[in-house]
């Protein structure tokens, strides 16, 4: 690894987004008949359906992104910016202890991942009652996002 310049690591980075962007292309699009399908799946509770909307809605973040590419930012930068504000938003509509759970369990913000049982310890709380406040927080987002992805679609 030594031997290894900067620009062998955004080759890498280049290749994934390439390789990410052709992914997303070969998602067919969704007409407005089948998102709202899709959408009364979703509040039955099916993920498959849910999935589908989501995957189907990277083509337009990406194409959004597209405009803005050469404004300062690389196109995986304005892309990841757009995931990583959409996911404090809805963090903030969470109970501080649930909010504190999940950036310290998923490594959000400047700290590194940690297990249930080094949460629990900050927190003073057994590792049991971690992973019920994290289930509990990931069902809540969960439902925010349905939410806002329907809410999205059918305005």
């Amino acid at each position: 690894m030594a031997g290894r310049t900067a620009s062998f690591y955004e080759e890498i980075t280049d290749h994934a987004l390439v390789t990410y962007i052709q992914r997303i292309a070969r998602i067919p699009l969704l007409s407005k008949e089948e998102e709202l399908r899709l959408g009364g799946l979703i509040q039955g509770g099916d993920e498959r359906a849910y999935r589908m909307l989501v995957e189907a809605n990277l083509r337009f973040v990406v194409k959004v992104a597209m405009r803005y590419h050469g404004c300062g930012l690389s196109l995986l930068d304005l892309i990841t910016h757009s995931f990583r504000r959409e996911v404090e938003r809805m963090l903030e509509h969470l109970k501080l202890r649930e909010r504190l759970v999940i950036e310290l369990r998923f490594g959000l913000g400047r700290e590194e991942p940690r297990t249930l049982g080094e949460v629990g310890r900050r927190l003073k709380l057994s590792r049991e009652r971690i992973r019920q406040i994290e289930e509990q927080a990931k069902q809540k987002l969960r439902l925010m996002a349905r939410t806002r992805h329907l809410k999205d679609y059918l305005n």
